[in-house]
This record gives structure tokens, C-alpha cells and sequence, in this order.
């Protein structure tokens, strides 16, 4: 046997075969024997000019594996190599299909291919390294000879893109997906970490001295990573918690000089627009002057500015998904304007991608921040970015169906102890804890106080020397779950802080409130501390003091505010001292409560209420004795009253008659003139009162209820903007690494092919004379095509529908996705074509066979007419469910909105032909001489119009109904012609008809021997399985009765005729009247199934129910309406490729017994008198 070849392949691309021993051969033996190669010495010699040694062939099945070697000698693509007898195979993929017979001829064709590009790269940059140049594996139409630049990825964000501690984040995601991709990048930015939780070991941190300049601190950014990280990963960016675009945008330009980045990718805006630093516009300015100042820095850089998310409803912030979405909108419209050549911007669509909605956030652990699917979310909107603006990686980012959550274990090693600040807690770090869970109580109580902690320290300050508290801790991983509780910890308090100011004075003003307090000896500084109770989830506001007063601003001006200040020694701060609440909004006189209401409950008690004022925060109640024969007049006596219009008092003796009252109103210390003073009556009476007005508190503007919102679908093309271009991709992208063809949507969607597809549309217009199809031909270079692409014509070698296209032969690779959809479009509806055509042929061949099997049919001219009416009715059956299920079986279960729109499109062309045709008072079914030709006439006019619907599709003309369908690339691949069955869905709808026909037909004189069949509703229960009865009533033969039953929803019908008169009255000598009785209708045995278009007695009665109970529980009138979405979607999606036992399709009537007994007998009757 010969010795097995060894074919080696260099990075330039020239190609050498020698022989080679058996596979246990050394490189040298091999290479020795070169000499015997001499049949292809140019190749020889091409061979000798390189220096790439050879490698010892891997033993396979079919002979040995040959490998593409680059200069270093590293493989980079490996090939079966057959031997046999006569000649040998390359099992490879060149470019998109498989050689089937590559010789000398084919590979000395690869050599001067190869030679041509190697002279362009000597011309182009004679000191280019090999190791640079790009091989014909992996060239570009655009610029096959310079190899795409590193891709430095700057993410510029805010806590959303930073993540914290234990986090993968979504940077890593798109890390990964990048690294998987083999694309050559590199993340650059500032800093590489997450945000930290604070350093247990630090006691409570003193707050920010009011007058004193903010310290400069550095930025958290220290975190790490989830356990499981990539240890390649590179963790740079420039993204930090609560970085709003109006800082960003003053130091992008600094950023984009320093590290060089390539492509910039902006998550920014939440903080803008959520802490009221800027609106819509405003925000959109600062990301347009991130764009400009980083532009300013690399006037070539790339740009992806992903839009705001939605975050779970916050109370308070009804505006908030209102503006979030006007800004989305707003930047959507920006990126298109400010997208140029020289620095690309796209959009991503992070908001509609990423999961959270003012309901429910199930991607965001906390309702804004990404858990760990939201991450890969967020890193799936951006790979859209980048892979369809930017062309980088082999396909889009996938989410996997199962992500784990974080860990939740149980805190361990909790110690309480006494410390100097109160009581301090402590346990070991759960590393990546979002937060823990803590929970405390006074001992001896059973009730908890449940709080949050960010580290695995809390220190109780609030607290009086002596208190013994217990405490729990858990971890509280928010979305996540939480761990259980630890166990229980307790300790005393020995706090060497010292309490707040033994008097506070709290004063509204116009916008706020004005707070004083008394000196505390030991007293280093105070903090005033204030809190807005009518705000849900509002935040404690702090601020540390040196002297003995603080004038607050409120947020909120008519809310209730509680106030309090702390004392802070060298130690820290201690237990706070409360303050009177105030409402902001009043600087001048406090109004006096109006309407006093006594009820003297007995002898020595009063319950008094009273109106009180909208800013009024507590009450006082004065009383007084009067001068009366049991007491004198005494001055007036306060004491607090509480925040409510309402107290009690007692033990007014010598009784309740014989004292006054009176209240005045608070807010703050700031106290309102006494109301008018009411003298209590006897027991059992009441006096005063009056009605009062209802006190609102005011919300955040709007004062409207947060809606719900909903993300938007993707468009077509997922990006705005971006520098991807159709005729920047080459062939190499329509494959797989395994070298299979990549799926038509991704293709669609990678090559830029909507893009290509109006440019070609465009070019096409133009073209005056030229058909559509042949100029869409003409704009890929498809020579040949362009001149004999034909898809106007329905037949099977118009050059369209037989044709395939290769991507090599086409100037763009877009051109081989569009122009091999068209061809498979063409193809499918020229199957349908003949299904309807092979049908209609079975229909005329047995049209004489209907008569003579079921009953002689109609003379032609009653046959005409009742054609014509089923024309429209027949064709919608057979066409549009039937379009509509092919199509389904193309683009796919999930497309089948898509499926019916097209579906509707397609047989309203149908629908316009054969009407026009039909509608003339000599068409050709109603001049036809016999039914075998009027139904030919029929099925001719069904034929032209599909040839109409097929001009629809291909003149030009309106090319919407063809981009439909071919975009997203689901025709790219042709599928086979069992895709569906045209000629039962056609030859179904006709027989459903044509056999009640001929049934209903007397051959006798019509009017005097009436005949008919109908459905008989016996109104027995009855189960699938139930054989028909002997006897069913004295309507009905026994023949018919056994023979004609079908159970249908548990109701047991029969399918039975009417023949002739109901009865009959006989002459002399046999005088008297016969009755006759529901027969069975002709041949009903026949219908098996297997012929007559598959219709059979239960389909019959099955479709005939159906019309009948979708009319309302009543016959005639009913016409199934293909333009019903349902309609049409619950014929495609139907388990039977021919089902017609839809409403409408079967018309045969429905009765019980006794009804069409009386009008059959009435009739006869009528007869019988005339």
C-alpha cells in the first residue's frame, strides 16, 4: 500500500503534500522522502522556502490528521485526511460548503489565491511580521490585511456597574463572555474592586462637624469578588456607588487620556435623576458631555451609553418611573444624532433587558441592584451592543436557565459585651453577606426590635447604664434569603458616653426648624439629629454641632418632624434627648384649636375633643375652677395633652360642673393663644363641638400613586447605533468554531443583513425594466443570478426557487443570507403551488365518483352556484390556516403572530384575484359544462391568484410582506417538503362540501320530493367508547340508529338523512297513510378516512356542532372569519395538519328528533294540500 500523505499547511497559506510512512514513522523518515512526491513539485518547492517543521501525524480511523501550522508552529486548525486506493478527501469547511474532491487542480488553486494576497501584503508593508498578517481563514472584505486592534473596555458606572462585595457582577459576566469569545481585550479603568463593607474593628464614626470642610476620602473600592471568579479576570473600571453622570462628565476626559480605552461603556443617570441632581434633560446633557469630553481626549473612540433601568416602587417617588422613562426616550433619539464614523455611539437596552419593574424586581437583589441573574442580564444587553454595533465576538452572551443565589449560613461566634459606647456585638465575616439581620430586646421581654447591620459589628450607644439586653444575628442576603437566627447573646450596658441636653428648644421657620438646647457638661460636640415621620423610608438626617443651636432645611415643609440632639464625649455619643416635633411651614402666630366638645361621662369625668390646626404637632389642656357655692376661681393649670384632639380627665371633684376648660396648640415650642374656655354640664349632657376640617399631609409632587411599569420588545437589530457596517463582515462569520452554519437569526442580526436589505431594496427601485428578484441579485454581484433569477414564475426551474447561493461568490456576506432566504421563500411557495394543483387534480378525477358513490350531484347550473359560494369560504380553509402552518414550521412556535399577520397578507392577494375572476357574470365555473369542470374552473382561478399572491411577493412592489418573512434569517435553510401537507389541508375543505351536496340532491323532482341531511342531537349522555343503540326513537330507521352515531362532548349525534316526503297517502285499494323515518344516508361507510380527502362521519358531526354551538345554538348564518387572530392561531397551532372541525367549515344543521320530525311532517303535509 502507499505510504499515507502528510499535508502541511503554513500560516501564509502555502500548502506542500509529501509522503509520509505509516503513522509510526519519525518527522525525519518523513521528511526524507520527499523525492516521491514528484507529481506535485510546485508545490514542493513552494514548501522548501518555509522553515515550519513537520509534525508526526495522529493515527485516526480513516487514515491520519493533518494540521495548519502558523510560523511559530502553533496548530490552529485541524483536518480529517482520507486514504484510499485512488485518490484521497479533505474533510474541511473552506468557506461555507464542503469540497468534495479537492486534487492537484484544487490546491494549486488555494496556492495562487494564497500567492495574491501574499504580493498585496508585500506591497502594502514589506516589514510586516508573518505573525501580523491575517490568513485567508480570517480575512476581512474591508480590510483583509490589518488585523482588528486590541479592544481596550472601559466601564464608566455607579453601584449598579461597581457591585459590592461578593458580587460576580456584570462585569465579570461580559468578562467572560468576552474571554470565551477569544476576542483580544482588555478592561482599563482606575480601580478593580467592589465596595467594601466597613472595618468591624472601628468604633462608631464620628459624623461631619457642620462648618468644617468635608474629609477627603478615599474611594470604597477595595471589595472582592465571588468565590468561583476567573483568576484571569481583569477587574478594572471606573464605576463607583452613587456616581452621578454630572460628576462623570468633568472627569472622563482625564480617564480617556490616562488609560487609553477603545470603547467606552457608560451606565449612568440612575443617581441623577433619583437624588434630584438633574431631570431628564439635564441628565442627558451630562452624558452628552461625557461624550464630548471623552471624545475630546480619543476623537476615534467607541461609545456604548446604556439607558436607565426601572427600580421597584418607592412611595414617595411617583415621578420617578415617569422621568426615568422620559429620559430613555430622550436618549434613544440623542444616539442616532450623535453616532458618527470616526467615533461610533450605540445604545444598549439595559431597561428593556433588565428585569425590574416599579412591581416586582426579581433581578435586582434589593429592587435596583443586580443579584445574579440580573447581572448576567446586564452583561447580555451590552454583549448586544458590542456584537451588533461593534462586531465584536462570535455571538451574543447566552443566560443560563439555572443561577445560583448566594450562600446563607448561620452567623457564628456572637459575643455581646459591655463596651465604653454602650453594648458592642460582634461575629465572624460571612464573606459576601449582603447585610445581616439584627434583632434585640430588652430582657424579660418577649417582643423584638429588628434592624440591619453592613458589617459583622453593631454598637448599641443608645443606651442607659444598667440595661441588659439580648440579641440575634442572621444574614440577610435580601433577595437571596436569609440564613437563620444565632444564637441567643446578652450583656448589660456600662456606657461611658453621656446623655443629651435636659432642654431642647424647637421652633418652626418658614422652610425648616430652628433647634437650641442647653450645654452638657463633658461635652465635646453635639449632633442634631432630625427625621421626617410622614415620609415613608425617609433617612435620618445628622449633622455634628460645636455650638448650641442648628437651623435645619426640610425637604418637605408641612410634614411632621421629630427632633432630638446627642451629646458626644471623648468616648462618642450617647443616649439622644428628644426635642418637641415640628412641622416646617410656620414662623408667625400658631393658630388657637376651634370647636370644644365636653361630654361629661359622670360626675368626676370629662372627655373633651376638639379641632385642631394642619400644623400643630401636640396639645395643651388648661383647666380651672370657677366661682361657684363648691369652689372659687382659681388660675389656669396646664399640662400636655399629646399630639391627638383628644384627652380624657378625671377625678374632678367636687364635680365636673364646677371647672373650665380650654386648649392651645404646639408646633415646636412655638404655642398658639388659648381657644375660648367651656364650662362642663351635669352628667350625662354634652356641650360644644362642631365640625372639623380634615387635615391632609402633604405629599411628594405629583401627588400621584406609582404606576406599574413594563418593559418594551427588542427591535430587529437590539442596538442604536454603533460602527457595524454589512461590508465590514466577511464568510468566515457565518460559521461556527465547529464549522457548522450559525443560525439565520444570529447571522441576520451579526451581518448587519437589515441594513444590506434596504440598500438592496433601494438599488432595486432603481432599476427600471429589471425584475425585483434579479435585481436584488445584481446588487450581491451574483452574476449569474442577475440575469436568470426569475421568482415571478411559478415553476421549478425559474433560476429562484431551485437556486443556492455560496458566500464566497457574492460581495457581502449579508447577500448570501438574503438572497438563499428568497430562493427558500420561492421554494416553499411553489410546494404549496403544487400541493394546491395535485389536490385539485384528485378533486376533478373524482368528481363523477362523488356522484356515483354518494348520490348523482346537481345539474351544473344549481352546482355553479353553490361553488361560487364556497369559493372564498374553501380557499380561506385551505389557504391561510395552511400558509400559516408552513410558515409556522419555519420560523418557528414562537413566531406564529408573525405566521398569521403574513398569512392574512398573503391570501388577501388570493382573495382579490379570485374574486375579480369570479365576480363576471360569464366566469368560468358558471360557463363550465360539467361539475368535473367546474371544479377545474375553481381550482384554476385557486392557481392564478396564488400566481397574483406570488406577485405580491416578488414585484417589488411592496417588499414588506417579503422582508417579514425572510427577516431574523428564518429562511435560511431550506426545509424539506414534509414540512407540511397541502394537498390534504386543500383536498379537505372541497370533500367537506361537495359530499353534503350530492346527499341533499333528490334525483326526483326537487321540490316535490325534498331531501336533506342533518345532525340529530338525541340529548343521550354517552362515553367515547359507547356503541350506537338498535333503537333510537320512532323518527328513526334502526339502521340508521346503529350505523350513524358518533359521541361528541359526551352527547351522543347521529348523522342521518331525509328522503322524500315525511309520509306518504296511498290510493284505493290501498288507502292510508305511510310514514318514513332518519335514514342513513348513502355510502356513509365509505367515508374510512383513507380517501375523499381524509372527512369522516365524526368529523361530520364534530365540525358541524361546533358551527352550530359557535352561532349561538342555532343553524345558518355562520361563516368562520380567517381574520380572527384566534381563529387562524388555533387553526395552526392545531394538532391535525388538516383539522376542519372548526366553527364554519362544516354546515350541516342541527336538530333534535322531535323539531325535524314536526317540520319534515309539516312540510309534507304542505306538499300533499298543494
Amino acid at each position: 500500500m502507499r505510504p499515507l500523505q502528510h499535508l502541511v499547511a503554513v500560516f501564509l497559506g502555502i500548502i506542500s503534500i509529501v509522503p509520509v510512512p505509516p503513522v509510526e514513522a519519525s518527522p525525519a523518515t518523513a521528511a526524507s522522502e520527499n523525492s516521491t512526491a514528484t507529481h506535485v513539485s510546485s508545490l514542493l518547492i513552494a514548501a522548501a522556502q518555509q522553515t515550519a517543521p513537520l509534525e508526526t501525524p495522529s493515527k485516526t480511523q480513516n487514515g491520519t490528521v493533518i494540521k495548519l501550522l502558523t510560523n511559530n508552529d502553533n496548530p490552529t486548525l485541524e483536518q480529517s485526511f482520507l486514504n484510499n486506493e485512488t485518490s484521497f478527501n479533505i474533510n474541511t469547511r473552506p468557506w461555507d460548503s464542503i469540497p468534495t474532491s479537492p486534487d492537484e487542480k484544487t490546491l494549486l488553486r488555494i496556492l495562487n489565491e494564497e500567492s495574491v494576497l501574499k504580493k498585496r501584503r508585500k506591497e502594502q508593508d514589506a516589514h510586516a511580521p508573518v505573525s501580523e498578517q491575517i490568513s485567508r481563514f480570517n480575512r476581512r472584505l474591508r480590510t483583509p490585511l490589518v488585523k482588528r486592534a486590541r479592544a481596550k473596555l472601559m466601564i464608566v458606572g455607579d453601584s449598579i456597574s461597581q457591585g459590592m462585595e461578593g458580587d460576580w457582577t456584570w462585569r465579570y459576566r461580559l468578562w467572560q463572555w468576552l474571554d470565551n469569545n477569544k476576542e483580544d481585550f482588555e478592561f482599563v479603568g482606575p480601580w478593580t474592586g467592589t465596595r467594601q463593607p466597613p472595618d468591624p474593628a472601628n468604633p462608631p464614626s464620628k459624623p461631619h462637624i457642620d462648618g468644617d470642610p468635608l474629609p477627603d476620602t478615599p474611594p470604597v473600592v477595595s471589595g472582592g469578588y465571588a468565590e468561583g471568579v476567573n483568576s484571569r479576570f481583569e477587574k478594572s473600571h471606573f464605576a463607583l456607588w452613587g456616581r452621578q453622570a454630572s460628576q462623570t462628565k468633568g472627569e472622563i476626559k482625564q480617564m480617556v487620556e490616562k488609560y487609553q480605552p477603545t470603547h467606552l461603556l457608560v451606565l449612568l443617570g440612575f443617581n441623577d435623576l433619583g437624588w434630584f441632581v438633574t431631570g431628564p434633560d439635564g441628565t442627558l446633557a451630562s452624558i452628552k458631555s461625557i461624550v464630548d469630553n471623552a471624545r475630546a481626549a480619543n476623537p476615534n473612540i467607541n461609545i456604548i451609553l446604556g439607558d436607565v433601568v426601572q427600580r421597584s416602587s418607592l412611595g414617595f417617588r411617583a415621578d420617578l418611573p415617569i422621568i426615568t422613562d422620559e429620559y430613555n426616550g430622550l436618549l434613544k433619539n440623542a444616539v442616532p444624532k450623535w453616532n458618527t464614523e470616526a467615533s461610533p455611539v450605540a445604545m444598549a437596552y439595559i431597561r428593556d433587558i433588565y428585569s425590574c419593574e416599579t412591581q416586582a424586581c426579581p433581578s435586582g437583589h434589593d429592587g435596583l441592584h443586580p443579584n445574579a441573574r440580573g447581572e448576567y442580564q446586564i452583561a447580555y444587553a451590552f454583549s448586544l451592543a458590542l456584537f451588533y454595533g461593534f462586531g465584536i465576538g462570535k455571538s451574543t452572551l447566552s443566560i443560563p436557565t439555572i443561577i445560583l443565589g448566594r450562600y446563607n449560613p448561620v452567623p457564628t461566634n456572637v459575643v455581646a459585651s459591655a463596651s465604653p459606647y454602650g453594648i458592642t456585638v460582634t461575629w465572624d465575616k460571612v464573606y459576601g453577606a449582603r447585610k445581616y439581620g439584627v434583632r434585640s430586646r430588652y430582657k424579660g421581654l418577649t417582643t423584638w426590635n429588628e434592624g440591619t447591620a453592613t458589617t459583622n459589628r453593631i454598637d448599641n450607644t443608645w443606651v442607659i447604664k444598667g440595661s441588659h439586653f439580648e440579641y440575634q444575628i442572621r444574614v440577610d442576603n435580601e433577595v437571596d434569603g436569609t440564613s437563620d437566627w444565632s444564637q441567643l447573646v446578652e450583656a448589660v450596658a456600662a456606657p461611658k458616653t453621656i446623655g443629651g441636653p435636659s432642654v431642647i428648644h424647637s421652633l418652626p421657620t418658614e422652610t425648616g426648624a430652628k433647634v437650641s438646647w442647653s450645654a452638657v457638661e463633658g461635652a465635646e460636640f453635639y449632633v442634631a439629629l432630625l427625621f421626617d415621620s410622614d415620609l415613608p423610608g425617609a433617612w435620618l438626617s445628622v449633622v455634628g454641632v460645636k455650638g448650641l443651636s442648628y437651623t435645619w432645611e426640610s425637604q418637605y415643609v408641612g410634614h411632621r418632624h421629630v427632633v432630638a440632639v446627642q451629646a458626644w464625649n471623648s468616648i462618642g455619643g450617647g443616649l439622644p434627648a428628644l426635642g418637641k416635633t415640628v412641622v416646617p411651614g410656620t414662623a408667625g402666630v400658631l393658630p388657637a384649636p376651634t370647636n370644644l366638645y365636653i361630654n361629661s361621662v359622670d360626675a368626676t369625668t370629662v372627655q373633651l375633643s376638639w379641632c385642631g390646626g394642619c400644623q400643630d404637632t401636640s396639645y395643651k389642656l388648661h383647666v380651672r375652677s370657677l366661682n361657684t357655692a363648691l369652689t372659687d376661681l382659681s388660675d389656669w393649670s396646664a399640662s400636655n395633652a399629646g399630639s391627638d384632639t383628644n384627652t380624657g380627665v378625671a377625678y374632678l371633684v367636687p364635680g365636673v360642673w364646677n371647672y373650665e376648660f380650654a386648649i392651645t396648640a404646639l408646633n415646636g415650642d412655638l404655642e398658639s393663644p388659648m381657644s375660648d374656655g367651656l364650662q362642663a354640664y351635669y352628667p350625662g349632657y354634652t356641650r360644644g363641638g362642631g365640625a372639623c376640617s380634615l387635615c391632609t399631609i402633604p405629599q411628594p409632587d405629583p401627588n400621584t400613586p406609582v404606576r406599574e411599569t413594563s418593559p418594551s420588545p427588542l427591535p430587529v437589530i437590539p442596538v442604536i447605533g454603533g460602527s457595524a457596517n454589512y461590508k465590514n463582515h466577511n464568510c468566515d462569520e457565518i460559521f461556527n468554531e465547529d464549522m457548522t452554519l450559525k443560525d439565520g437569526k444570529i447571522l441576520w442580526r451579526a451581518l448587519d443583513v437589515n441594513a444590506a436589505w434596504e440598500e438592496a431594496v433601494a438599488f432595486a427601485n432603481k432599476q427600471k425594466d429589471v425584475q425585483f428578484s434579479q435585481s436584488i441579485a445584481a446588487f450581491f454581484k451574483a452574476t449569474g443570478a442577475a440575469a436568470t433569477m426569475d421568482c415571478l414564475a411559478l415553476n421549478v426551474d425559474n433560476g429562484c426557487a431551485d437556486a443556492s447561493f455560496n458566500c464566497k461568490d457574492l460581495n457581502y456576506p449579508a447577500g448570501y443570507v438574503i438572497l438563499n432566504s428568497m430562493s427558500n421563500v420561492a421554494s416553499l411557495l411553489y410546494q404549496i403551488y403544487t400541493s394546491i394543483k395535485d389536490a385539485s387534480q384528485d378533486t376533478w378525477d373524482d368528481a363523477d365518483n362523488i356522484a356515483k358513490t354518494f348520490n348523482p350531484t346537481p345539474p351544473t347550473d344549481e352546482t355553479a352556484l353553490f361553488i361560487l359560494g364556497i369559493v372564498e369560504n374553501v380557499f380561506s380553509m385551505a389557504l391561510a390556516p395552511g400558509i400559516g402552518k408552513a410558515l409556522t414550521g419555519v420560523l418557528g412556535e414562537d413566531e406564529i403572530e408573525k405566521a398569521v399577520e403574513v398569512s392574512d397578507e398573503l391570501v388577501d392577494a388570493g382573495f382579490a384575484a379570485v374574486n375579480e375572476a369570479l365576480s363576471q357574470p360569464d366566469n368560468s365555473v358558471s360557463t363550465a359544462e360539467s361539475l368535473q369542470s367546474q371544479l377545474k374552473a375553481m381550482s384554476t382561478e385557486w392557481l392564478k391568484s396564488w400566481d397574483s399572491l406570488n406577485g405580491v411577493m416578488f414585484n417589488g412592489e411592496n417588499p414588506t410582506i417579503l422582508r417579514k418573512l425572510i427577516g431574523d434569517g428564518a429562511f435560511l435553510v431550506r426545509r424539506g417538503s414534509g414540512a407540511f401537507n397541502m394537498t390534504k389541508r386543500a383536498e379537505k375543505p372541497i370533500y367537506a362540501q361537495l359530499i353534503p351536496m350530492a346527499w341533499s340532491h333528490e334525483t326526483n323532482d326537487a321540490f316535490s320530493s325534498p331531501s336533506g341531511v342533518f345532525i340529530l342531537d338525541s340529548g343521550i349522555a354517552c362515553k367515547a367508547d359507547d356503541a350506537c343503540p338498535d333503537y333510537l326513537d320512532a323518527h328513526t330507521t334502526r339502521e340508521a340508529s346503529h350505523d350513524t352515531c358518533h359521541c361528541y362532548k359526551e352527547k351522543l349525534y347521529f348523522l342521518v338523512q331525509l328522503t322524500g316526503p315525511a309520509e306518504q297517502h296511498a290510493a284505493p285499494p290501498n288507502a292510508g297513510i305511510f310514514y318514513y323515518g332518519f335514514s342513513k344516508p348513502q355510502a356513509l361507510d365509505k367515508l374510512t378516512g383513507e380517501r375523499w380527502g381524509g372527512v369522516t362521519l365524526a368529523k361530520f358531526i364534530e365540525g358541524s356542532v361546533n358551527t352550530y354551538v359557535a352561532n349561538g345554538n342555532k343553524n345558518g348564518g355562520y361563516n368562520i372569519d380567517f381574520k380572527d387572530e384566534k381563529t387562524m392561531e388555533a387553526l395552526i397551532k392545531g394538532e391535525s395538519e388538516d383539522d376542519i372541525t372548526v366553527p364554519g367549515v362544516m354546515l350541516i344543521p342541527v336538530c333534535q328528533s322531535g323539531e325535524a320530525w314536526h317540520n319534515w311532517d309539516q312540510y309534507s303535509l304542505l306538499l300533499h294540500y298543494l
